[in-house]
Parts: C-alpha cells; sequence; structure tokens
C-alpha cells in the first residue's frame, strides 16, 4: 500500500509549483539586470515551498507529513526575505548591497527551519495536530510560540518594509514604471492576504495554505509583468540616475513656465544652490540672468541658439513635450 495518496490539495500544490518555475525560467533569461538573478531565485524557492506542500498533502502518515512540513520551511521561510533583496534591487539598481546585511537577514530563518527539523525536543515550531476534515488524509497544525515569531512575524517585517520600498516607489515614478510597480504591489499583496485567510481559517479547503497557492497568481503577474510592461528591461531607478549624473544640464518647464523638474547639472549652470526650492516656480519669478536668457528662447522658440554671456557661453535647446492627445506640455 502507497503511504502517497494524490488529491485536490496535491493538484492545486502542482500547479503553484509549476508556475512558479516557468515564472522562475522566464525571469532567468533576465538575469544579467538587476533584481533579475535574485527574481529567479524568488521564484524558484516559491516552487521549492510549494513542492514540499505537495508531498505534505499526500503523505499519509503523519510522521512523514511533519518531514515534509519542515522541508517547506526552508522555502516559506526564506520567500519573504529574498523578496525584499529583489524590491531593493529593482528599485535601487545602482546601489549595491553588502553581502554582510544580506546574510544577516538569513539568520531568523536559518534558526527557524533548524527548529522546524529539531521540533520534536521543544515543540516550538508544532505542539500538536488535529485530523483534516472526514474523508481526507489532512491534519491541521497547532503552532508553538517560534512559529509566529520566527516565521509569521518576521515574514510580515519583510513584507511591510518591501510595501514601504514599493509604495514610496509608485509615487515618484511615473508612466510604465507605474504599471510595472502596481503589478509588483499587487503580486506581494496575494500571499499576504492568502496567509490571513489561513490564519483565520477561512479557508474552503481546511488545511489548505492558501499563502502557497496565491503565489501561483503572483507568479503569473509577474510573467505578465515581464512579457507585456517590460519588467527587468526597463529600471525606473536608471533613468533618474541617468539625469542626476549626466553634465549637462535639463530644465522641464510646463506650458506656463513653471518649473517641474531640475537635475542637478542645470542647478549648477543657473547659479541654484541645491537646497533651494524652485520646483512649482515661474522661471519669471527666479532672480538669475540665466534663467531670463531660458525665457527668451522660449518666447522666440529658438530650438538650438548658442547665447552669449561673458565669461560663459550657453548653448540652449528647447523640445517640446507632448501628451497623448498631441497637445504640448512642457
Amino acid at each position: 500500500m502507497s503511504s502517497y495518496d494524490i488529491n485536490i490539495y496535491t493538484v492545486l500544490y502542482a500547479f503553484t509549483v509549476a508556475v512558479c518555475l516557468m515564472a522562475s525560467f522566464i525571469a532567468f533569461q533576465h538575469r544579467k539586470v538587476s533584481g533579475g538573478l535574485t527574481l529567479t531565485i524568488l521564484m524558484f524557492v516559491s516552487a521549492w515551498w510549494s513542492l514540499g506542500g505537495l508531498f505534505e498533502t499526500s503523505s499519509i502518515i503523519p510522521s512523514d507529513k511533519f518531514f515534509w512540513s519542515s522541508i517547506e520551511y526552508v522555502g516559506g521561510v526564506n520567500v519573504p526575505v529574498i523578496f525584499l533583496i529583489f524590491t531593493l534591487q529593482y528599485t535601487h539598481p545602482v546601489t549595491k548591497l553588502k553581502f554582510s546585511w544580506i546574510l544577516s537577514l538569513f539568520i531568523i530563518p536559518a534558526i527557524t527551519i533548524l527548529a522546524a527539523f529539531t521540533n520534536d525536543s521543544h515543540n516550538l515550531i508544532w505542539t500538536s495536530y488535529l485530523s483534516g476534515p472526514s474523508g481526507t488524509n489532512q491534519i491541521l497544525y497547532q503552532h508553538g510560540i517560534w512559529f509566529f515569531i520566527g516565521f509569521m512575524g518576521y515574514s510580515y517585517v519583510m513584507l511591510v518594509v518591501s510595501m514601504i520600498i514599493l509604495i514610496n516607489a509608485f509615487i515618484h515614478y511615473h508612466d510604465i514604471f507605474r504599471y510595472q510597480l502596481m503589478a509588483m504591489v499587487i503580486a506581494a499583496f496575494l500571499p499576504w492576504i492568502g496567509n490571513i485567510f489561513y490564519l483565520l481559517n477561512v479557508n474552503p479547503l481546511p488545511g489548505l495554505d492558501l499563502t502557497r497557492i496565491a503565489f501561483s497568481g503572483s507568479g503569473l503577474i509577474l510573467v505578465f509583468a515581464v512579457t507585456k510592461l517590460r519588467f527587468l528591461e526597463l529600471l525606473p531607478k536608471a533613468r533618474a540616475l541617468l539625469l542626476e549624473t549626466m553634465s549637462d544640464g535639463i530644465l522641464v518647464v510646463d506650458a506656463s513656465k513653471r518649473i517641474v523638474d531640475i537635475n542637478p547639472a542645470a542647478r549648477s549652470i543657473l547659479g541654484f544652490d541645491k537646497d533651494l526650492e524652485i520646483i512649482g516656480k515661474k522661471t519669471d519669478e527666479l532672480p538669475s540672468d540665466h534663467v531670463k536668457l531660458i525665457n527668451v528662447a522660449i518666447q522666440n522658440n529658438a530650438g538650438d541658439k548658442i547665447y552669449t554671456f561673458p565669461p560663459k557661453y550657453i548653448e540652449i535647446n528647447l523640445t517640446s513635450l507632448y501628451n497623448n492627445s498631441s497637445f504640448a506640455v512642457s
């Protein structure tokens, strides 16, 4: 007689494994981009997590179930940490994370995994179990104190920090980058919501960990983002870095000559201190002879002209920006 039984739980986890592996494979194609390799690892570890659930839910013998549950923890406790690292790499591609800092993030997960494999000695992860629904081979775990501290508590901290970073980036970025970030936020929220339902026992299938099932939805969203939104191809922070570090000055004004953006080089050329608040002000309100030149250039519609301003020569290039309705907006 086999000690494993295929059931609806097994099928759902198998589907999740397949989706996560597909997302991991697609992300691997972009492994040279900042965050690409981390996303590959994230989805692979998510697949590992669900694969453990596949064997756990199909096991008939309780001791086998506890063994596979321990295997699951290798993936489960590391997913939120890897997601935080990926979030930082995606939103700050030019910032190199210190290896010692990254390593420190995995200390709690390592302790939790050790606690899972040695649970018989202390019952910090599982204290006991109850029989699942009649006619199934499922069991309902009763959790110990470290489950709520080392697993749930730490995971929520990682996810909350990730969400703060993503929401902050969403506020500051525009256009397609916002769609990318929106996809990431939704992908992050799905497992979170699934986990809340799991803890509250709001579950159509008692004992089914909706957290991992939700990762199949997250995987599909990330696949859509990579294939349709050019996720991992266009990095929002890289655009900002280009404007911040280029030697040419860039000043963006709207149709009413109100300043909407300026880079450090332009501030230096125009004689503005880096701490001076000029965003939102009109160019004719600023006490700078250089800005007056820009006003003259705009009025004369001078697309490319060199102005003499001893001891300097300033070349001004004007480019009109249009919205989707072909109206000039800046």
